[in-house]
């Protein structure tokens, strides 16, 4: 994966909503642009950035909430039912839903044509990006 590629600007706003603050508008926008791309400087950033949203919008369909701060005060308890009603772990249902939809909406291909990158740089960083991304979700509502 490149170095230097973080989304401390995404995960902080989420952490001020999960301190209490009111945020959620900021969020949301940033998602979208997220979603889009915007602003970012390379191929694999853009690839950061788009499963920063998948990563977040399956965490809301995982937890049954668009709430952060219900699903990071979540009790153990209540993360363990929804393990069982999933039949998956958390971790699992995040980084699995990035790499499908990379799979699925042609993601390498669609990126590496814009970036001018070559394919097997964009795929090489699939798996360890949605690790990256999918860790930091976690850290976040830990």
């Amino acid at each position: 994966m490149a170095n230097e590629i973080e989304f401390s600007e995404l995960f902080g706003l989420l952490n001020a909503i999960v301190e209490g603050e009111e945020k959620h508008l900021e969020a949301e926008q940033l998602l979208i642009d997220y979603r889009e791309g915007k602003g970012s400087h390379s191929a694999i950033e853009e690839l950061g950035k788009l499963f920063c949203n998948i990563g977040i919008m399956e965490l809301y369909k995982y937890a049954g909430s668009r709430d952060i701060r219900y699903i990071a005060n979540l009790e153990k308890e209540e993360w363990e039912k929804k393990e069982e009603e999933q039949e998956i772990s958390l971790p699992y249902f995040l980084a699995n839903a990035m790499i499908s939809y990379t799979k699925e909406n042609k993601v390498v291909d669609y990126l590496s044509k814009k970036w001018e990158e070559r394919k097997r740089m964009v795929e090489k960083n699939i798996v360890s990006m949605a690790q990256y991304v999918t860790e930091g979700i976690i850290r976040l509502i830990d």
